[in-house]
């Protein structure tokens, strides 16, 4: 998708332990990627990324639905697919610059903020922790502004 406009304003999460969760990668924790539960005290990104993937899924779904009126199933299920890449999440974590914000281990930290999957991951954590601090109706008004 190549954007010939700005993006709208970012939204700001304003409860910090939100913020905090959404830019930590479970590297900085020591947790490794076998871990199925959290142990007291751990906070990363990844519980607000599956939540704010879900919300995506809805809401850019009720978007292209609204916006697409005489489209049927096919063509509104590629157009939202198209949205929902990671490639496309990963593409706006960058215009944003969230990708720079993650907070990862001295190891990992390259390789957290330049791959595109974790990108991707950040971005919806960000919608995540968005839902989470403002609401369903914050995020709709952002992301209709961001599908124009």
């Amino acid at each position: 998708m190549v954007r010939t406009t700005t993006l709208p304003e970012l939204p700001p999460i304003r409860n910090i332990e939100i913020e905090d969760a959404v830019f930590t990668h479970r590297s900085l924790n020591g947790v490794p990627n076998s871990a199925r539960a959290y142990l007291a005290g751990e906070i990363d990104n990844e519980r607000l990324s599956f939540l704010g993937s879900s919300v995506l899924e809805f809401l850019i779904g009720l978007l292209v639905h609204d916006g697409n009126p005489s489209d049927r199933k096919g063509p509104l299920t590629d157009k939202r697919a198209s949205l929902l890449h990671h490639l496309q999440l990963a593409q706006w974590a960058v215009e944003y610059g969230l990708h720079s914000r993650v907070r990862a281990s001295p190891s990992s930290i390259l390789a957290v903020q330049n791959s595109t999957k974790m990108q991707a991951q950040v971005f919806q954590a960000y919608v995540g922790g968005l839902f989470k601090d403002i609401g369903l109706k914050g995020v709709v008004q952002w992301l209709q502004a961001l599908m124009r």
